[in-house]
């Protein structure tokens, strides 16, 4: 049998350490205000990319969008040329996607609701991004002149989060700037996006 006072000694030893811990838990926010953030940062991130494959599956299997915000500020629809299906590389092939024609640095604007899934610099699309919708559909901005501060794989978009600014890198270098927007199915077979923009 445990004699009392060796009860009473573990009592006061633990007290002892709650007592402390509790102590380090109100002061030490105090004193390190920065380390607290940074920890914040990192429980945040990681608490996102805990979820986001779940948040991800709850979107992919809502109805698709029927309307896109035309995602370059200040055009109208009425000011995009429908370049669909136009002829590219002399009639080898054709053209998969909207031509939007801006000034450079011009901000594009996600068209929709939806995570981020793709940051990258191709031969082709120069500075481009996906961004994953409702319904699976992932939608395409490329020749970007540059990303959006910031923007990284996994983050929430919506209408008035900026992606990135109008240019024409990749393929793009000798013609004036635009953004190339896509709209692809989940199975990536690229459907027209005129019919579903709709003003800003």
């Amino acid at each position: 049998m445990i004699k009392w006072y060796v009860k009473f000694g573990l009592g006061l030893l633990v007290a002892g350490v709650l007592v402390s811990l509790a102590f380090l838990l109100v002061e030490y926010p105090k004193n390190h205000p920065d380390k607290m953030l940074e920890w914040e940062e990192k429980a945040a991130n990681y608490f996102e990319k805990f979820t986001l494959p779940i948040k991800v599956a709850r979107l992919s299997a809502r109805e698709p969008d029927t309307q896109v915000l035309v995602p370059v500020y200040g055009l109208p629809v009425s000011g995009i040329t429908d370049t669909w299906e136009a002829p590219r590389g002399e009639g080898e092939r054709v053209h998969q996607g909207q031509d939007i024609f801006a000034e450079s640095g011009t901000p594009i604007f996600s068209g929709t609701y939806g995570y981020v899934h793709e940051i990258g610099v191709g031969k082709i699309a120069g500075n481009y991004v996906y961004v994953l919708g409702a319904g699976g559909r992932r939608y395409y901005y490329a020749h970007l002149e540059r990303f959006a501060n910031n923007l990284h794989v996994g983050q929430e978009v919506d209408t008035d989060t900026v992606t990135g600014f109008v240019g024409n890198t990749g393929n793009a270098i000798n013609t004036p700037p635009h953004l190339h927007f896509e709209i692809n199915l989940p199975d990536t077979t690229p459907i027209n996006p005129l019919p579903f923009l709709v003003n800003r």
